[in-house]
């Protein structure tokens, strides 16, 4: 198979960035105005905090940015080369300068082949990357990131297989997406609105306000159905894998960094067990992970950050524990507990004043076993996706050398 060298704006019709100039926000726009941050994991997140904008202000940007489906993202500043696809047609957000946008000309390369070669070419990104204070990637550099590009026939074969994993790791995110709506809905109708199976509709006066008759108040320093993990690990061998906030994005650890017992960071001296959840403990954070049994590989694989608080949950508590911490009202208390002058956070001192409902033993074990299944099932997948991955990566680059034969791909 051969390739041609091209610099980046020799097969683009447009590389820019997103607005320069400041745009007023609008609480009842209906466009969002996004940077840097949402580009992750090679997709656009969108929360529900993010900017929004009015019309008139969304279509001055998008008359600079041009953005359309087809489009490749990466970012240029904060965590530089993150990418994404724009994969539709009719978008309601734009984005700040923070990030790259790539226009291909498909007379010469197909969008997914542009995507794909820029993934690629991380390496090649990170040379290009300047500033001593700031570090930033520049337009004019992205412009120059040379391209290695086969035909359009054999960018279709490349596509293929690439887009096959692919297609297959968004399905898997899909089901997890699904699994957490429905967790997140049990729980709610059970904990919040009190219809779980056999409530007689009887409700009594508490200290955070009314329960089921039958129902106790705890706190999570008081040992009824969870305990703070103390920091210390024991000493090992080899190497462990270190999980810092800055790994876990959402309910998922998406990186770590690995480290031998004498040369680990200070901070990397907590122990996941089994039956605990952990959260970070900064304000405004949502970096939580749940450990099962299930979870061997992380339980005898992995250390956590100091920056992460954990709790040992009683057997059938696990879940209610774990859906608890992922909910509003956890967030809310948890930054009206956290203190700090430069970052805020919570303590163990603090965090001992969160109070919460203590449902009976017998509609716990009820809980945990239902929600116990559907996380087994998110965890596979989540294990599917990082093997999918780690095949995409082994493929990718041997696939952009021409190393596979693509002779009975057909398309």
């Amino acid at each position: 198979m051969r390739f041609k060298e091209y610099e980046l704006m020799e097969v683009s019709l447009n590389i820019t960035d997103g607005t320069h100039s400041s745009v007023k926000d609008d609480s009842n726009g209906k466009y969002y105005l996004l940077s840097c941050k949402n580009i992750k994991n090679e997709n656009v997140n969108i929360t529900k905090n993010e900017r929004k904008i009015n019309y008139e202000n969304f279509e001055k940007i998008r008359k600079r940015t041009q953005l359309d489906k087809g489009d490749s993202l990466i970012t240029t500043v904060g965590t530089i080369g993150e990418m994404a696809l724009i994969k539709n047609k009719f978008n309601n957000y734009d984005f700040q300068r923070s990030v790259g946008i790539i226009k291909p000309d498909i007379e010469v390369i197909k969008p997914e082949y542009l995507y794909y070669s820029l993934i690629n070419e991380k390496r090649q990104i990170k040379t290009l990357i300047k500033g001593a204070v700031q570090k930033c990637l520049f337009i004019n550099d992205i412009k120059k990131i040379k391209l290695k590009i086969p035909s359009l026939s054999n960018q279709d074969k490349i596509i293929k297989i690439l887009s096959s994993l692919d297609k297959k790791i968004e399905l898997n995110n899909q089901i997890n997406n699904n699994l957490y709506e429905l967790s997140n809905r049990i729980y709610n109708e059970w904990f919040v609105k009190f219809n779980y199976p056999g409530f007689k509709g009887k409700l009594k006066k508490s200290n955070i306000g009314m329960i089921p008759i039958e129902w106790k108040v705890g706190n999570i320093g008081d040992g009824i159905l969870t305990h703070i993990i103390k920091s210390g690990i024991t000493e090992y061998l080899n190497l462990k894998r270190y999980v810092a906030t800055s790994d876990v994005e959402g309910k998922i650890i998406k990186s770590y960094n690995t480290v031998s017992y004498k040369e680990k960071p200070s901070r990397a001296n907590m122990t996941p067990i089994k039956n605990s959840v952990w959260f970070a403990k900064m304000e405004n954070s949502v970096k939580n992970i749940l450990i099962d049994d299930y979870m061997s590989d992380i339980i005898e694989k992995y250390i956590f950050s100091t920056g992460f608080m954990g709790l040992k949950c009683k057997e059938d508590s696990l879940y209610y524990i774990w859906e608890m911490i992922n909910s509003d009202n956890f967030l809310t208390h948890k930054n009206n507990l956290s203190t700090g002058t430069l970052m805020s956070s919570i303590s163990n001192s603090s965090i001992v004043n969160y109070k919460y409902p203590i449902p009976s033993h017998n509609i716990l074990k009820i809980f945990n076993d239902n929600l116990k299944n559907i996380n087994k099932n998110i965890y596979t997948n989540i294990k599917q996706n990082q093997i999918l991955l780690d095949l995409r990566d082994i493929l990718l680059p041997k696939l952009m050398k021409g190393e596979i034969n693509l002779n009975n791909i057909e398309i």
